[in-house]
């Protein structure tokens, strides 16, 4: 495994270099395994994962269970006038018309 690793390696750093003659050339002289090679030079990831025993990318979620059943509730506010008091203002009275 670790000849392929070295390999995608070095082909990483310059991948725009090689044509597709110098790329199947240089698979072919890179001293990799049978169906490693052949995954590479069919350029097949899936084989490929197979060939090296390696696992798909995997992803992972994460939810929080919210006590309230799901309802979302408003973030804590962080103001800087925590504490203050603000001043309400009365609404105008309507003069009678």
């Amino acid at each position: 495994m670790s000849n392929v690793v070295q390999f995608l390696e070095t082909m990483g750093r310059h991948p725009a270099l090689l044509s597709d003659a110098d790329y199947i050339r240089t698979v072919m002289d890179a001293g990799l395994d049978e169906s490693s090679r052949d995954a590479l030079l069919q350029r097949d990831a899936e084989s490929l994962i197979h060939a090296l025993d390696a696992r798909s990318p995997m992803f992972c979620f994460s939810f929080v269970a919210t006590p309230d059943g799901g309802k979302e509730q408003p973030l804590d506010d962080d103001r800087e006038d925590e504490g203050v008091e603000t001043p309400v203002e009365e609404p105008t009275p309507k003069e009678p018309e």
